[in-house]
């Protein structure tokens, strides 16, 4: 935070989650991003993920049993 100009915790914090997807926000519950999705859309030669994986990673999940454990955890909370 001390190399910007404008620091504002909550309002940074806020919006770099909100760039990456990962932050709350007025969305429905359901939405729930798929980073090998964003990856295919937004970077599909690999470029910026090279930039910062330099080594070849295999996928740590399925994301699609982990999106649906995380509807049945949020459908259980309403």
């Amino acid at each position: 935070m001390h190399h910007l100009i404008d620091a504002d915790l909550a309002s940074n914090n806020h919006g770099w989650q909100w760039a990456a997807g990962t932050g709350t926000d007025a969305a429905p519950y359901f939405r729930v991003f798929n980073p090998t999705l964003q990856q295919e859309r937004y970077d599909p030669d690999g470029e910026y993920v090279a930039r910062w994986v330099p080594e070849p990673v295999a996928p740590m999940l399925d994301h699609r049993v982990e999106r649906d454990e995380a509807l049945r955890r949020l459908a259980s909370i309403r």
